[in-house]
Protein backbone atom coordinates (compact mmCIF):
# COMPACT_ATOMS: atom_id res chain seq x y z
CA UNK A 1 0.00 0.00 0.00
CA UNK A 2 1.19 3.54 -0.60
CA UNK A 3 1.41 5.89 1.77
CA UNK A 4 2.32 9.90 1.60
CA UNK A 5 5.32 10.75 2.90
CA UNK A 6 5.81 13.97 2.19
CA UNK A 7 3.54 16.34 0.25
CA UNK A 8 4.60 20.06 -1.13
CA UNK A 9 1.70 22.37 -2.37
CA UNK A 10 2.19 25.12 -4.77
CA UNK A 11 -0.63 28.00 -5.78
CA UNK A 12 -0.24 30.19 -8.51
CA UNK A 13 -2.84 33.38 -9.22
CA UNK A 14 -2.98 35.79 -12.03
CA UNK A 15 -4.12 39.73 -11.27
CA UNK A 16 -5.25 42.36 -13.49
CA UNK A 17 -3.59 45.21 -11.37
CA UNK A 18 -4.06 47.91 -14.22
CA UNK A 19 -4.93 47.89 -17.72
CA UNK A 20 -1.21 47.41 -18.36
CA UNK A 21 -0.03 45.50 -15.83
CA UNK A 22 -0.45 41.89 -14.40
CA UNK A 23 0.96 40.29 -11.22
CA UNK A 24 1.30 36.61 -10.33
CA UNK A 25 1.97 35.48 -7.24
CA UNK A 26 2.91 31.87 -6.33
CA UNK A 27 3.39 29.79 -3.19
CA UNK A 28 4.83 27.08 -1.81
CA UNK A 29 4.60 25.30 1.42
CA UNK A 30 5.77 22.23 2.69
CA UNK A 31 7.54 20.92 5.98
CA UNK A 32 10.42 23.35 5.71
CA UNK A 33 9.47 26.11 3.45
CA UNK A 34 6.56 28.69 3.13
CA UNK A 35 7.36 31.29 0.21
CA UNK A 36 5.35 33.21 -1.87
CA UNK A 37 6.65 35.00 -4.97
CA UNK A 38 4.92 38.15 -6.66
CA UNK A 39 5.99 39.58 -10.06
CA UNK A 40 4.76 41.95 -11.71
CA UNK A 41 4.47 42.24 -15.59
CA UNK A 42 3.75 45.01 -18.07
CA UNK A 43 1.73 43.96 -20.64
CA UNK A 44 1.33 43.46 -23.89
CA UNK A 45 5.15 43.58 -24.26
CA UNK A 46 5.54 40.94 -21.66
CA UNK A 47 8.16 42.91 -19.52
CA UNK A 48 9.08 42.09 -15.56
CA UNK A 49 8.24 45.31 -13.67
CA UNK A 50 8.80 43.98 -10.01
CA UNK A 51 9.90 40.77 -8.62
CA UNK A 52 10.21 39.54 -4.85
CA UNK A 53 10.09 36.95 -2.46
CA UNK A 54 8.55 36.22 0.97
CA UNK A 55 10.06 33.83 2.99
CA UNK A 56 7.88 32.71 5.68
CA UNK A 57 9.41 29.68 6.61
CA UNK A 58 12.78 28.44 5.38
CA UNK A 59 15.26 25.72 6.95
CA UNK A 60 18.44 27.75 7.12
CA UNK A 61 19.06 31.03 8.09
CA UNK A 62 21.31 31.65 4.41
CA UNK A 63 18.10 31.51 2.45
CA UNK A 64 17.49 34.99 3.43
CA UNK A 65 20.14 36.15 0.88
CA UNK A 66 17.98 35.09 -2.45
CA UNK A 67 16.24 38.29 -2.01
CA UNK A 68 18.74 40.28 -3.67
CA UNK A 69 18.49 37.92 -7.03
CA UNK A 70 14.87 39.36 -7.32
CA UNK A 71 15.79 42.62 -8.30
CA UNK A 72 17.71 41.01 -10.79
CA UNK A 73 14.64 40.23 -12.39
CA UNK A 74 13.44 43.67 -13.25
CA UNK A 75 13.22 44.44 -16.99
CA UNK A 76 13.60 41.04 -18.04
CA UNK A 77 11.79 39.93 -21.23
CA UNK A 78 9.51 37.39 -20.31
CA UNK A 79 8.98 35.88 -24.22
CA UNK A 80 12.84 35.82 -24.96
CA UNK A 81 15.04 35.78 -21.37
CA UNK A 82 13.07 34.99 -18.99
CA UNK A 83 14.04 31.40 -18.77
CA UNK A 84 17.87 31.73 -19.36
CA UNK A 85 18.14 35.04 -16.88
CA UNK A 86 15.83 32.42 -13.88
CA UNK A 87 18.61 29.29 -14.74
CA UNK A 88 21.47 32.05 -14.59
CA UNK A 89 20.65 33.32 -11.23
CA UNK A 90 18.47 30.77 -9.06
CA UNK A 91 20.05 26.54 -11.10
CA UNK A 92 23.44 27.11 -9.04
CA UNK A 93 25.15 26.91 -5.79
CA UNK A 94 24.33 30.46 -4.97
CA UNK A 95 20.69 30.29 -5.90
CA UNK A 96 17.57 28.50 -5.04
CA UNK A 97 15.87 25.54 -6.59
CA UNK A 98 12.38 26.32 -4.93
CA UNK A 99 12.08 30.18 -5.99
CA UNK A 100 13.55 28.58 -9.74
CA UNK A 101 10.43 26.37 -9.32
CA UNK A 102 7.75 28.85 -8.50
CA UNK A 103 9.00 31.44 -10.87
CA UNK A 104 8.59 28.82 -13.57
CA UNK A 105 5.27 27.46 -12.92
CA UNK A 106 4.08 31.28 -12.61
CA UNK A 107 5.48 34.24 -14.99
CA UNK A 108 5.56 32.07 -18.18
CA UNK A 109 1.56 31.73 -17.83
CA UNK A 110 1.15 35.81 -17.83
CA UNK A 111 1.86 34.83 -21.13
CA UNK A 112 -1.30 32.03 -21.91
CA UNK A 113 -3.32 33.84 -19.39
CA UNK A 114 -3.09 37.28 -20.67
CA UNK A 115 -3.76 37.17 -24.46
CA UNK A 116 -6.41 34.26 -24.20
CA UNK A 117 -8.36 36.81 -21.63
CA UNK A 118 -7.74 39.32 -24.43
CA UNK A 119 -9.61 37.34 -26.90
CA UNK A 120 -12.22 36.32 -24.23
CA UNK A 121 -12.69 40.50 -23.43
CA UNK A 122 -13.33 41.20 -27.49
CA UNK A 123 -9.06 42.88 -27.59
CA UNK A 124 -7.80 40.21 -30.21
CA UNK A 125 -8.89 37.65 -32.17
CA UNK A 126 -8.16 34.08 -32.20
CA UNK A 127 -6.45 34.39 -35.89
CA UNK A 128 -4.39 37.00 -33.87
CA UNK A 129 -3.10 35.12 -30.86
CA UNK A 130 -1.89 31.88 -33.06
CA UNK A 131 -0.22 34.40 -35.81
CA UNK A 132 1.73 35.65 -32.01
CA UNK A 133 1.92 32.04 -31.06
CA UNK A 134 3.71 31.11 -34.66
CA UNK A 135 5.73 34.17 -34.76
CA UNK A 136 6.69 34.71 -30.93
CA UNK A 137 6.37 31.62 -29.16
CA UNK A 138 7.32 28.60 -31.59
CA UNK A 139 10.02 27.40 -29.45
CA UNK A 140 8.01 27.64 -26.46
CA UNK A 141 6.69 24.01 -26.25
CA UNK A 142 5.88 21.22 -28.76
CA UNK A 143 2.53 22.39 -30.09
CA UNK A 144 3.74 26.05 -31.31
CA UNK A 145 6.20 24.64 -32.69
CA UNK A 146 4.45 21.87 -34.54
CA UNK A 147 2.11 24.32 -35.60
CA UNK A 148 4.79 26.78 -36.61
CA UNK A 149 6.25 24.06 -39.15
CA UNK A 150 2.44 23.23 -40.19
CA UNK A 151 2.52 26.74 -42.12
Amino acid sequence: MEKSLYSRNFEVNYYEVEDDIWRTTSHLIDGQHDIEVTVDVCVPDMVILNAKVKLLRYPIKHCILINNKMKKLKGVNVISEFRSKCDELFSSEMGCGNIRMLLGISVPGVIFNYFPHQIKIGNMTENQWWDFCKEKLHNTCIAHSMMTNDY
